[in-house]
């Protein structure tokens, strides 16, 4: 699929730098755009600057001053 793709996008939070996975799914170089969370460090967003050609960075929740009520509510389960 990403072969065929013409722009790779990386969706990730702040959780999922600087760690180590036993699989990879595609070198940093073929991704066009990575979309993560305010809570990426500083050196992180530089470093993957210098790799991805468009860093987005989603504002927090707070900062976006949404409603409570148009978050998922805690019953909600995630699937495995």
């Amino acid at each position: 699929m990403i072969k065929c793709a013409k722009e790779v996008f990386i969706l990730a939070d702040h959780t999922k730098f600087n760690v180590t996975s036993a699989s990879l799914i595609a070198p940093l170089n073929i991704v066009h755009t990575l979309i993560t969370d305010a809570g990426a460090t500083t050196e992180v967003v530089r470093q993957m600057s210098s790799i991805i050609a468009h860093v987005i960075i989603a504002p927090s929740i707070e900062k976006l001053n949404i409603s409570s009520s148009l978050l998922p509510s805690n019953d909600i389960v995630e699937a495995p």
